[in-house]
């Protein structure tokens, strides 16, 4: 520990006092960082709008199996019926 405070006196000059009270200093910032982290994300309701947009992605998700099985149903579809088949996507 000796050898550490002739360090820090050689150094620059920092005493060992002023540098627990930086350590301290930082230790506090970092415990109120994360206290009031908790209380913003409640009361901007992070939380709450994590999980619609969790349950959007799955619906969205969901729309989008749909939507390819509706596909390939009608590309079936129009398989069978062949050239009697009108292509209303088609630019006239």
């Amino acid at each position: 520990m000796n050898k550490f405070c002739v360090l820090l006196q050689a150094g620059g000059g920092i005493g060992f006092s002023q540098l627990i009270i930086a350590l301290l200093s930082i230790g506090f910032f970092v415990l109120m960082f994360f206290a009031l982290r908790g209380l913003m994300l409640w009361y901007w309701k992070v939380n709450t709008i994590v999980s619609n947009q969790t349950a959007q992605t799955e619906l969205l998700k969901r729309q989008n199996f749909l939507i390819e099985q509706q596909t390939e149903l009608l590309r079936g579809f129009k398989t069978q019926l062949g050239d009697n088949a009108t292509d209303y996507n088609k630019d006239v």
